[in-house]
């Protein structure tokens, strides 16, 4: 479910032209698609909304969706990498789903 979720924000971020030759930390990575899920669940179904904060998210983590779709590409096959990310994702998902 949480690996549709990032499929699915991943899909519906807009094409970058630009793709960066370097791989983004793990940590930025998780922190960003954390982000990105929060804003989504709180913005539904506001497209246009989303499609704002996802901006603003993006912006001020200083990476764009190329660099999202470029650490799937390198590192999403390391299991244990991505099991430890979505498992922090996670952890922040539930920990807002509290407050």
């Amino acid at each position: 479910m949480f690996l549709l979720t990032l499929v699915s924000l991943l899909s519906a971020c807009e094409r970058d032209a630009a793709r960066s030759d370097s791989v983004i930390p793990p940590g930025t990575f998780a922190r960003v698609l954390a982000e990105l899920s929060e804003a989504r669940v709180e913005t539904l179904p506001d497209t246009v909304g989303y499609r704002r904060r996802r901006a603003e998210i993006l912006d001020r983590a200083g990476v764009t969706e190329g660099d999202l779709r470029e650490f799937v590409a390198r590192r999403g096959g390391d299991a244990d990498l991505m099991s430890e990310i979505y498992g922090r994702v996670g952890a922040r998902l539930d920990s807002a789903a509290q407050r």
